[in-house]
């Protein structure tokens, strides 16, 4: 079991539990976000709350911090993706191309555009400087339900994208062609996440994790660690997952279980228990600390065993 760096209080409301968190390119900071409203930022060394952004008129659902650290885009059930100055909460930008819900946000690894999705069942590609609509992305046809999964490829060039149901979709950003479909889930998909070096996807359904080849769809290996009661709790599913830096392990959490494992072999490396069911992870810049938040109402952070042990 590994203990907890610290667990700060939540500056969010005390109805609001965290939905989605990201650490500044930097490691200094880390932002998250909640059905209160608003985006919060925090230090991530005393895990003091500097600044509440309240641009949104409904809950926050998703933050990403752009790969210069200057911008935060949020995005909100109001149906907007707001981009806002991270030092004075400027504002920057409203995108108001979704009909619906927005629930998840990519940033594209150089800053220029964002990927956003929800309940309209559209990936929408748009600059992030103009809110320029570029791409919109409709390859899940008929079958979705909304759009439940969403990462950009780190080459920049590849989004892969789940509908709420079983099967991912791996697309050009250019031509918005499906070039890959993973099909190997018996759920919807919860979660998914590019590796560093982006040879492998790790996507959550049910209580397992999948890892597989976007270039070939060949399919890895089956992380069950949630399901096999390795964390010595009834099964549940998996809410959230995160790569550490260097693409050797994971960090998934099902309830208030946080898993670290190799990429590699699938062993489980260690255990952490929350003080709640876990809807976010995050690991930092420097690999050294994993930050979670969900119903606990708290950022809680900790420090991993190595991958050697």
């Amino acid at each position: 079991m590994e203990a907890s760096y610290y667990t700060a209080p939540s500056g969010h409301s005390s109805i609001a539990a965290m939905r989605s968190i990201a650490w500044s390119p930097d490691g200094r900071l880390l932002v998250s976000c909640g059905p209160d409203h608003t985006a919060q930022v925090w230090d991530a060394a005393s895990g003091s709350n500097l600044f509440t952004y309240r641009g949104h008129r409904q809950d926050v659902t998703a933050v990403a911090w752009s790969p210069d650290g200057q911008r935060i885009a949020s995005a909100s059930t109001d149906k907007t993706v707001q981009v806002w100055q991270v030092g004075t909460g400027a504002t920057l930008l409203t995108y108001q191309g979704h009909t619906d819900l927005v629930s998840l946000i990519a940033w594209s690894p150089d800053g220029s555009c964002i990927a956003s999705g929800g309940f309209d069942c559209a990936v929408r590609i748009w600059d992030s400087h103009t809110g320029e609509t570029l791409r919109t992305y409709r390859g899940q046809g008929l079958a979705c339900s909304f759009i439940s999964a969403l990462a950009w490829s780190p080459s920049g060039k590849r989004i892969v994208s789940g509908a709420g149901d079983e099967r991912l979709h791996v697309w050009d950003i250019f031509t918005g062609e499906t070039l890959r479909t993973y099909y190997h889930f018996t759920d919807w998909v919860r979660q998914v996440a590019w590796s560093p070096d982006g040879t492998r996807i790790a996507s959550a359904s049910d209580e397992t994790v999948h890892l597989w080849d976007p270039a070939t769809g060949a399919h890895l290996f089956i992380y069950r660690g949630h399901a096999s009661g390795a964390d010595h709790q009834a099964p549940s599913r998996v809410n959230a997952l995160a790569w550490s830096p260097d693409g050797t392990r994971l960090v998934s959490a099902s309830d208030a279980t946080a898993l670290v494992w190799s990429a590699s072999t699938g062993e489980t490396l260690s255990i952490h228990r929350c003080s709640g069911v876990v809807s976010a992870l995050a690991w930092s810049p420097d690999g050294m600390q994993i930050a979670a938040g969900g119903e606990q109402k708290t950022l809680e952070l900790w420090r991993p065993r190595s991958a050697g042990g």
